[in-house]
This record gives C-alpha cells, sequence and structure tokens, in this order.
C-alpha cells in the first residue's frame, strides 16, 4: 500500500502488505502488526517490520504457516492511545482494517489477529480490548505497560494527555474486555516494563498465555519471540477448512 495520509492522525503513515503467493480469496484473515517503539524517523519504523513479514510467510519450526497476508503500519512517534491532535487507534478502526476488508482482508465474519512489539504491544492490546469483535487473537512482545499515570508521564510526559486519559486506555484495568480474545504476552525478566507486564498477567482472562523468560527490552528479544507469537496468532485465525 505505501505511504498513505491518515485524516485520523492528520499525517502520513507507512503500510506495507504481504500476501505469500498461496494466499486464496478463502484465506481473509490478516496480521496487523504493530511498530515496537519510539523512533524519530517514520521510514525506520516502517522498515523495522520486514523481518516480522518474512517470518510470516516463512516457517515456523519446519512447519509452513497457513496463507495468510500480513498488514504492517506506522504509528507515528506518539503512543497507540488517542491524545490531542493524533488518534492512531481511530486510523487503525476508522481507516486501515475498512481498506484491508475492501481488498478481501480480515472480511466479516471473520476476525483479524494482531501482533506488536513494545509500544506497539500496548496499542495492539488496546485494539483487542476496545474491538474485541474485530479480534480473534492478539500476540504482545514486550509490550509498554506502565503501572499509573505518575510513572508513565515522568517516562514520557506525552504519552497520556491526563491521568483520566490514562486510566481510559490502561490496558491492565481493561484485561476483563479480553475474556473471548486468546492472548499471548511475553517479556524478559530484565525488560524494564516487566513490572508492568506482569500487573497484566494477573488480571488476564484464563487461559492467557504468559512467558517470562530472561532478556531485555531490545531486539534480539523481540526476534527470538516473534516465531512464536505469528504461530500463535496462525492457530487461532487460520480457517478450520484449511
Amino acid at each position: 500500500m505505501g505511504e498513505c495520509v491518515s485524516w485520523w492522525k492528520l499525517r502520513h503513515s507507512f503500510v506495507n502488505t504481504t500476501r505469500p503467493s498461496a494466499f486464496t480469496s478463502r484465506r481473509t484473515e490478516f496480521f496487523g502488526v504493530q511498530n515496537e517503539g519510539l523512533r524519530p524517523d517514520p521510514g525506520r519504523k516502517y522498515a523495522s517490520v520486514t523481518f516480522c513479514t518474512y517470518r510470516c510467510v516463512s516457517k515456523i519450526g519446519g512447519t509452513p504457516l497457513p496463507p495468510m497476508a500480513l498488514v504492517t503500519v506506522d504509528g507515528g512517534p506518539g503512543y497507540w492511545n488517542p491524545h490531542p491532535g493524533d488518534n492512531p487507534l481511530g486510523m487503525l478502526t476508522g481507516e486501515l482494517i475498512p481498506l484491508c476488508q475492501r481488498r478481501g482482508l480480515g472480511r466479516l465474519p471473520r476476525r483479524i489477529g494482531v501482533m506488536g512489539i513494545s509500544m506497539g504491544g500496548y496499542g495492539a492490546l488496546l485494539l483487542a480490548e476496545s474491538r474485541p469483535d474485530l479480534v480473534a487473537a492478539a500476540a504482545v512482545i514486550s509490550p509498554a505497560i506502565w503501572t499509573s499515570y505518575g510513572q508513565a508521564r515522568a517516562a514520557n510526559a506525552g504519552a497520556y494527555a491526563s491521568a483520566a486519559d490514562f486510566a481510559a486506555d490502561d490496558a491492565v484495568t481493561h484485561a476483563a474486555a479480553l475474556a473471548r480474545v486468546p492472548v499471548r504476552v511475553t517479556a524478559g525478566h530484565a525488560d524494564p516494563f516487566y513490572p508492568g507486564v506482569r500487573a497484566l498477567a494477573r488480571v488476564l482472562p484464563k487461559g492467557a498465555v504468559v512467558d517470562f523468560t530472561n532478556g531485555c527490552h531490545d531486539s534480539s528479544f523481540f526476534t527470538a519471540q516473534e516465531p512464536p507469537s505469528l504461530e500463535f496468532l496462525a492457530r487461532h485465525i487460520a480457517p478450520a477448512d484449511g
């Protein structure tokens, strides 16, 4: 799709769609993969998901994934929650997903899989919690989750406009909305967001897959966790009839 203008974000967003050669009209699912973190250059952010694109159309543990399309999107330099002058969540639900549905991806009644890394992991959770009617499964890697508005503001003053905004979009507070959405969440023990992810894990609905292991908040951990995350999504959104 290339570079698009988002009216929700009032800026350009980078969007990439990959369809494996085995993709057919019967396979209408797609992965929405959010960017992995704050970066000053949106072009770099766009390029950073190309490895994950390769993983999607390749093999996991020697077994090919079901043919599925992968849609990646650049969310910009801010967090994925709506805030003054920027609404990346609205861009997903009001622009990107409808656009993909018009092109035969994720068409109702099928739901989509979402995945994100770091800030994008928070965005994937936010989308799944706010629109569980759209999301069949969510896999998040090292999600950037704060345990309080004060903590978030101290780290990034622009992440939330107010304490009320933080409460409205707190992934931990609203985890019960994931009752019918299979979730996989992973983080490393040395990740600075580990306390927030543990707080989330304690309130996730029964059946959620939580994987805490050795690792930091870095590309080596993210890369290692992409294959099992993609496999988790494939298992939950691939059609039963093959």
